[in-house]
Formats: structure tokens, sequence, C-alpha cells
């Protein structure tokens, strides 16, 4: 970027379309996110070089299993890049029961939405019970992907685009109008 030019329209624009992102980001996982740990944790970071911006955005530890998904065992996972492309998640379940996801937090998880599990019969199983098969049952089929940060900015990725040179403009044409000439 020229030097002496304040960019504070676009300063603005990229501060605003990062928080419609975190904003549409929260929306997707309303449903999904039941403690509010991750619709909370997320948040971004504009890194500014002397010719390149980047937009980092960023949550805990397992949010990029969520975006993403985890394929199982027995099943694939696709999530949505931000081109809009439908890609085969990174992430795998492995085999074996010390590879699948803690059948205690699953407990607590159900026990928050107030899920009970059944057996075959139709009676009530332990709760343990249930977290084991619940368990059980995501290390096979694997986790859908919520794609929460990347299908916003695919969706919104051309309009942001035209934006950024609409903003560029007017900083620019701030800068010439400040030029005095003696």
């Amino acid at each position: 970027m020229a030097s002496g030019i304040k960019y504070t329209s676009l300063d603005r624009y990229v501060e605003s379309y990062c928080q419609y992102i975190i904003r549409q980001a929260k929306h997707r996982l309303s449903k999904k996110d039941v403690t509010g740990t991750l619709s909370s944790s997320l948040g971004f970071e504009i890194k500014k070089d002397k010719n390149k911006w980047t937009l980092e955005f960023s949550g805990v530890k397992y949010a990029d299993f969520v975006n993403k998904g985890v394929q199982g065992t027995k099943g694939t996972r696709t999530y949505i890049d931000i081109e809009g492309n439908r890609k085969r998640s990174p992430y795998k379940f492995k085999t074996g029961k010390e590879n699948a996801p803690p059948p205690s937090k699953l407990r607590d998880w159900a026990k928050a939405r107030g899920l009970k599990g059944r057996d075959k019969l139709g009676r009530f199983i332990t709760d343990e019970a249930f977290g084991f098969a619940l368990s059980r049952g995501i290390q096979k089929a694997g986790t859908p992907a919520a794609s929460f940060y990347t299908q916003p900015i695919s969706y919104s990725f051309n309009v942001f685009k035209q934006k950024i040179q609409e903003h560029i403009k007017i900083d620019i044409e701030n800068y010439i109008k400040e030029i005095k000439f003696d």
C-alpha cells in the first residue's frame, strides 16, 4: 500500500466485515454450542504488513474440528471451504476405545440437553451407558461440519473484494484532497 495514505475507510470496513463473520459464525453455532464456550471464544485479528493484510479468525482448541467436522471409522464427512467448494474433512477418528470421544463429556452433554438413552426394549439406560453408546456412535459415524467460519466467508467473499476496492478508492480520494500545493 502506498505510504502517506491513511486507510481509515478501509480499516473501518475490514473491521466491520470481521465482526460480521463472527456474528454469522455465532448464529450458525447457536443450536450446536450448548454451553456457549465455542461461541464466546470466537474472535479475529487483523495483521497489517507493508503490502499485505491478513485476517485471522480464532477460537478454542477444538474450533477447527467443529468447523471442518471429523470423519468416523465407517463414514466420511465433508465441509465447505472458503471458496465454497465441498472438501473432505482432514480429521478422522481412529479405531480403538482410547481414540473415541470421552464418554463422560458426552454424558454431560446429553444431560444438558435433557436426553435419556433407551435399550432395544425401550427401557431407560444409565447415563454412563448412554455416554458410552454416544461415544461409540460418534467414533463410527464422525461429526458433521458446522462450517461456521468458512461458509459465511465463502458466501460474502465476492462482495468483500468489491467493497475493499470501493474503500481504497475513498481513501485515495481523501488523500488527494489533503494534498496542498505551494
